[in-house]
């Protein structure tokens, strides 16, 4: 595998336009390439020409990436897989480019060393931040502990920072940035609004 890549490292590509599917790295292939699969419940995958050039994004130490793997080759009647050779070079994406979703999510939170933890639920998630309602005195520039509780799943404890609040007195809402995480923590994260975006899909589609 090169650089970051390794076996069983979920991945989305960009097939479509703008239409992502997430699939994960399955193998090494001869001669440099990977082998990539996806999940045969979204359907086949369309006709991709060999040398298509195809942006992909995974997520690695902590921070999302993007970059782009030419096609080598496509296939697979059960399970849809491409051949790709691994990007080149890669960027972060700015954190505010990961995906945001709208999810009720338990939360405990404090400010940092500060008595004891207040419950909350999340307003909207994401791999960089939450937005939740608060009844204290919070305030933009606060530090907080905060505990994440998501669905079958550990707790993700992160420290975050205050970057806004909306509302008054007794409907204030704070949106936070999760600014110290383990990565397999913020993963969590990512995964999870994954899975809630692809219900969603499935549920109106």
């Amino acid at each position: 595998m090169k650089d970051q890549w390794y076996e069983g490292m979920p991945l989305e590509i960009e097939l479509d336009g703008e239409k992502w599917r997430k699939g994960k790295v399955l193998r090494s292939a001869p001669d440099g390439g990977v082998i990539l699969i996806f999940d045969r419940k979204e359907g086949p995958l369309s006709a991709i020409p060999v040398g298509s050039k195809l942006k992909v994004r995974w997520h690695g130490r902590g921070k999302l990436y993007e970059g782009i793997v030419e096609v080598r080759g496509s296939g697979g009647k059960f399970i849809p897989f491409i051949e790709v050779i691994p990007p080149k070079g890669f960027n972060p994406i700015e954190r505010r480019r990961y995906r945001r979703i709208k999810a009720l999510v338990p939360v405990e939170y404090r400010k940092v060393g500060e008595g004891a933890f207040k419950s909350s639920n999340t307003i909207d998630i994401s791999g960089c931040g939450v937005k939740i309602p608060v009844d204290e005195e919070i305030n933009v520039g606060d530090e907080l502990e905060v505990l994440i509780y998501l669905p079958n799943s550990e707790v993700v404890s992160s420290l975050g920072k205050v970057v806004r609040i909306e509302g008054e007195e007794n409907n204030r809402i704070a949106g936070i940035d999760l600014v110290v995480m383990d990565e397999h923590s913020r993963k969590n994260i990512v995964n999870f609004v994954f899975r809630k975006e692809r219900e969603e899909r499935q549920r109106v589609g």
